[in-house]
This record gives structure tokens, C-alpha cells and sequence, in this order.
């Protein structure tokens, strides 16, 4: 994997939606190539800043099993989250668009959720800041931009598409979370209790 590349793609997204679509627009990425070069690396950060984080501040006399489980959890949340509004979003956007077309929903979601999990790779390190998780509704933004130029359709169908993503989103992100953390933890202590 080319690190440089993707933190220039992270700085891209982040500094001019525009010019960042029009790239992707280029680039005509399958969602696996995407899953693998961009997707994957980002969930590891956040994997490891979770581990790091709770190992390092909220630790506190527990095995280390604990902050590797909190480390996992993280990434899975995002993967799966991520994953499961891509294929629910896909089937409902027929009712939106003329053309259901999974590549370009997955580029939304991931690269819309993207300013939220940089964010996070910081907050879950320093749990002291998390009040900048409110940044990630840049992703708004992004996903504005996305959808307005990889989806050919009048404003009304934008505007439903974008609530649309952002809502799907956040609900399954937050019940994500609370699943597989409760689980994971419930797991931890029904092991080394």
C-alpha cells in the first residue's frame, strides 16, 4: 500500500470535495479496491488508536485483552457499519435513481464517513477531545458534493439521497457500536471475571 497516496487522498477529500470527485470520477475504483486501498487502512488506524488509547487511559488494572478487544471493536464497527448502509442504501436508491449502481454508493459512504473516522483515530487516542467528533459532519459536505456529481438527478432527489445516507448512517453506526461493544465486553468479563 502507497501511505503517501493515501494521506494525500485523506488531505484531497478534506481540502476540496470537488476536485476530490472529480478524481474518483477518473479513477472509476471497483468498491473492492476501495475496501482494500483506502477503507482498510483507515479502520486499522482507528483499531490501533483504540487500543492505544484505552490501553494507555482507561486501562486501569485490566488485562491487556481488554484494550485489543476495545481495538477490534472499533474496526469491526466501522466495517460492518459501513458495509450494511452501502447494501441497504443501494436497494432503497432505485426509488431515487434510474440506475442502482453499488460502486458509486460505497464511494458515498465511505468517503462521506471519512472526515468522521479520521476524527476518531484522534478522539479514541485522546479521549480528552472528544467534543472535535463533532467535526465529522464535514462529512455532510463531502456527501453533498459526491452525490451531485456522481449521480445525475434533479435537487429534490439529492436532497432525499443525502438525509437519506446521513441518517442510515448515523442510526446504524450507534446501534453498531452499542452491539458489538456490549458483546465484546460482555465476552471480556465473562472471561476474565
Amino acid at each position: 500500500m502507497d501511505f503517501s497516496l493515501f494521506t494525500r487522498r485523506i488531505a484531497l477529500l478534506v481540502s476540496s470535495p470537488a476536485e476530490f470527485w472529480e478524481s474518483v470520477n477518473k479513477e472509476n475504483l471497483s468498491a473492492g479496491e476501495i475496501r482494500t486501498s483506502f477503507l482498510f487502512p483507515l479502520i486499522i488506524l482507528i483499531g490501533i488508536s483504540s487500543f492505544a488509547g484505552t490501553y494507555t487511559f482507561k486501562h486501569s488494572g485490566l488485562s491487556i485483552v481488554y484494550p485489543l478487544i476495545i481495538g477490534v471493536g472499533y474496526s469491526l464497527i466501522f466495517f460492518v457499519t459501513i458495509e450494511i448502509v452501502t447494501l441497504i442504501i443501494n436497494e432503497i436508491s432505485v426509488a431515487f435513481t434510474t440506475d442502482k449502481n453499488y460502486n458509486t454508493i460505497y464511494k458515498l459512504v465511505v468517503y462521506s464517513f471519512t472526515p468522521y473516522m479520521v476524527i476518531m483515530i484522534i478522539t479514541r487516542l485522546f479521549s480528552s477531545l472528544l467534543f472535535a467528533n463533532i467535526l465529522g459532519l464535514y462529512g455532510l459536505v463531502i456527501l453533498w458534493k459526491g452525490i451531485t456529481d456522481l449521480i445525475e438527478s434533479d435537487q429534490n432527489t439529492q436532497v432525499r439521497l443525502t438525509a437519506m445516507i446521513s441518517i442510515a448512517t448515523i442510526t446504524f453506526y450507534l446501534a453498531i457500536r452499542w452491539i458489538i461493544l456490549i458483546l465484546l465486553e460482555g465476552l471480556y468479563f465473562m472471561i476474565y471475571s
